[in-house]
């Protein structure tokens, strides 16, 4: 009962937030310059159009209103399971961002796993050979990956891998005018997939490096080699289990990371996602959708916090819901 108490409380915790980021987010964009009306009409179709029918355009969008009343019926609508209609393809958001988060999800899901993989790896193994060559080049080289842009190394990924080597696709989802197949669409995601993983496997592979050290220099673990166990069993039964604790909580906040990270990456490898969507949403001022893709991102956000949570206090008895 204390578990399923806990989660409702975080639950409902997790209203406010999302209201909260939904304010903000409203507010930021309608501050914008220009509107969706002006991102519409060509500059020279403006020169000979009357304010007349500029005004009757505006209004048929609903833009003739106050940011407040704009944002009290976004807001009826959502809570009706209603996100609006895109203000230039007259579509459903819901159907747009519902299309396009399959593809966000395929590219996610992929480099998430990639990126849990090879940080626990380097990292346990830059940890068992502390001060090695290996240990400095990999604490080095994700130092330099954390700190480059993600858009720049996607920029150089494609100009020295794809273009140069010609080794992946520079963009899209699958080969112009070929059937579509597994191996074909895995192809083209393997460049970006590597792109986004990169800032969070390096991030994970630091903090594993240094969870590991911590636990190697505590009592038990000496205790466990003075019975005269074989070290890997002192590490592999005694050691990775109690350091893969503290890292539950990096690897479900490496989502949001994931996330913002998608925005640049599907941009630039024409990737038609929801990152995407964000892009072409905020250059034609398209409220509706931008909002439909921040009301998703955010509560995938919110719920991989609460996953954190939820996973660090089943993982450690010590942790109490209450």
């Amino acid at each position: 009962m204390a578990r399923f108490s806990f989660i409702g409380r975080r639950l409902l915790q997790l209203i406010p937030v999302l209201f909260g980021i939904t304010v903000i987010t409203f507010v930021l964009v309608n501050l914008m310059p220009g509107d969706a009306v002006d991102a519409m009409v060509d500059p020279r179709d403006r020169q000979v159009m009357r304010p007349a029918e500029l005004q009757a355009r505006r209004e048929s969008l609903g833009l003739n209103k106050s940011m407040p009343e704009r944002y009290v019926i976004w807001l009826g609508q959502m809570a009706s399971g209603n996100l609006g209609y895109s203000y230039v393809t007259q579509k459903p958001v819901v159907g747009e961002v519902t299309t396009r988060l399959v593809e966000t999800l395929k590219l996610q899901i992929v480099a998430f796993v990639v990126a849990i993989v090879v940080g626990l790896l380097l990292g346990v193994y830059a940890a068992l050979h502390q001060y090695s060559v290996f240990d400095y080049a990999a604490t080095f080289i994700s130092y330099i990956l954390t700190s480059v842009p993600v858009f720049f190394v996607a920029l150089l990924a494609i100009y020295g891998l794809a273009v140069t080597l010609k080794w992946f696709p520079t963009s899209g989802v699958r080969a112009i005018g070929s059937q579509a197949s597994l191996a074909d669409e895995l192809w083209h995601m393997t460049l970006p997939v590597i792109v986004l993983s990169l800032g969070s496997w390096s991030v994970l592979m630091r903090y594993t490096r240094t969870s590991v050290l911590e636990v190697l220099n505590q009592d038990y673990v000496g205790a466990a080699k003075a019975k005269g166990l074989e070290w890997r069993t002192v590490v592999r039964r005694h050691a990775l289990r109690n350091a893969l604790l503290p890292l539950i909580t990096v690897i479900a906040l490496s989502i949001p990371s994931l996330i913002a990270g998608s925005v640049l990456v599907e941009t630039v490898f024409n990737w038609p996602g929801m990152g995407q969507a964000t892009v072409l949403a905020i250059g034609r001022r398209d409220y509706p959708v931008i909002m439909g893709v921040i009301v998703f991102f955010s509560i995938a956000v919110l719920l991989s916090n609460l996953i954190a949570d939820i996973a660090y206090a089943v993982a450690d008895p010590r942790i109490r819901y209450s």
